[in-house]
């Protein structure tokens, strides 16, 4: 019997499972891999990967992998591959939140920064030591359109 293509291990960072899965029924298609299920669950057991077959070990034992059916196997690995997508996609979530509330924070401290020098008359010295750093257009960016217009106003006032 000819065999037509091939279907390497099942790898997450480029596809995902249902699409492996799908690719895999074509080439049981191509190469009349039909009939007992026992020949589908051997190919796909054979050429899923370490990790992949581990985690169906672990589900099904103490059973074996070999005592599932293909079908069976493909929806309690898909059952895995949701649960490890979700919790990605939770810690994700999680860090843009984090990330967010880092930003605003920045962004108050910087106002409050600006206002303090303001109200303090020590504007001038607060701009020198911004300057030094770098963050001038960072400030600038950061104030509302009537904070600025406070700023440029008082900036005046002392020259």
């Amino acid at each position: 019997m000819a065999i037509h293509g091939s279907v390497g291990q099942f790898n997450e960072e480029i596809e995902d499972w249902t699409a492996y899965c799908e690719r895999l029924v074509q080439y049981f298609t191509a190469n009349d891999i039909e009939g007992p299920d026992e020949k589908r669950r051997a190919v796909l057991l054979s050429v899923c990967g370490v990790h992949i077959y581990q985690s169906v070990r672990s589900l099904v034992s103490p059973g074996k992998p070999t005592d599932q059916s293909f079908g069976d196997i493909v929806k309690l690995v898909n059952g895995v591959v949701k649960v490890i997508s979700v919790m990605v996609m939770t810690a994700a979530l999680i860090d843009v939140v984090i990330a967010v509330k880092v930003m605003a924070l920045k962004m108050i401290s910087v106002k409050v920064i600006v206002i303090a020098a303001i109200v303090t008359g020590e504007l001038m010295n607060y701009v020198r030591v911004i300057a030094k750093t770098n963050i001038v257009s960072m400030v600038m960016q950061k104030l509302t359109l009537a904070e600025y217009d406070k700023l440029s106003n008082r900036l005046h006032s002392l020259n």
